[in-house]
């Protein structure tokens, strides 16, 4: 992955094994992208794709757009693009509060 903050707009160009035995360091690169304005992200060089990387991609536009930039994701074929398309009507609308605790007074009721 290279991020291009100097290119207006900013690219994310995301390359190689998109897939669940190759995404964790995605996510964690992912992780430390910050919205400054347009992103695009382009996928062409993208060799291979599935759940696990349009679920990256999804968090990562999803997470974007919550901090108030404009995202594209480009260069995704038919059938990826039909898979992320999934993937982020699939997500939540927000992310499930934990359970409360019932602490000492609720056990004792």
């Amino acid at each position: 992955m290279t991020i291009d903050h100097a290119a207006s707009p900013a690219r994310i160009a995301l390359s190689g094994d998109l897939r669940i035995g190759g995404v964790q360091e995605l996510f964690e690169q992912l992780g430390q992208v910050a919205a400054q304005g347009p992103v695009v992200v382009d996928a062409s060089a993208v060799e291979a794709f599935d759940t696990a990387g349009a679920w990256a991609i999804a968090t990562l536009t999803r997470r974007l757009k919550a901090e108030g930039a404009e995202i594209t994701v480009e260069g995704l074929s038919a059938e990826r693009a039909a898979l992320l398309d999934t993937v982020q009507r699939s997500l939540p609308a927000e992310p499930a509060a934990p359970p409360a605790r019932p602490g000492l007074r609720g056990w004792l009721e």
